[in-house]
């Protein structure tokens, strides 16, 4: 099941027009712990430009994130090992993503090492308040969504896709919304109500 930081995260990549997948599981093999499953909070792909990430979110930490830190909780980049990263692959069909770790917040002082230390290990870090400055620079202000299909487009004019199975899958989501307000709207003004 998907926790709350992780739907901000998913959010975030949602609404810059990635697909996301979430919680891929891998065995996980470590010599420490004997075997056992774990997983990637969020692989996302972007369907036009191709980009692509294993996202692990670790929101929960409420600490700034230090050099310190990182070095304490290795298990903070265990999202990067071969096991996850093989499981992350079989999902994208290929080895070319990035890895991005999401965390509460930075340290001031230490900002330019933390992200260096990450990046040492090919990791990106992003941070839950760049995540919601985006999210709150797209949010439309004073208006509702006109239709359910509005969850569904990624941007406010829908993304232009080619007709193939990212397209056909946006294409399923619209309709199926469409059906669920027209439903919705009948149910409402009294008609034959299919939602029951």
């Amino acid at each position: 099941m998907i926790e709350e930081n992780e739907e901000i995260v998913r959010a975030y990549f949602e609404a810059q027009g990635y697909l996301v997948k979430s919680n891929v599981r891998y065995q996980d093999r470590a010599s420490n712990r004997g075997m056992g499953w774990s997983d990637v909070d969020l692989v996302v792909q972007h369907p036009i430009s191709g980009d692509a990430a294993a996202v692990e979110v670790k929101g929960w930490h409420t600490e700034a994130i230090t050099p310190a830190y990182l070095k304490e909780w290795p298990q903070l980049f265990h999202f990067t090992r071969p096991a996850a990263v093989e499981a992350v692959a079989g999902v994208l069909g290929t080895e070319d993503f990035r890895k991005s770790l999401v965390v509460g917040r930075l340290g001031p002082q230490k900002a330019a090492e933390v992200r260096a230390y990450a990046r040492e290990r090919e990791v990106e870090i992003l941070t839950f308040p760049e995540i919601i400055d985006l999210l709150i620079e797209r949010t439309p202000l004073n208006r509702s969504a006109s239709s359910q299909t509005e969850h569904c487009d990624p941007g406010p004019e829908g993304l232009r896709l080619p007709p193939d199975d990212v397209g056909d899958a946006f294409a399923r989501c619209r309709s199926s919304a469409r059906r669920r307000a027209r439903a919705a709207r009948d149910c409402s003004l009294g008609r034959a109500c299919p939602l029951g």
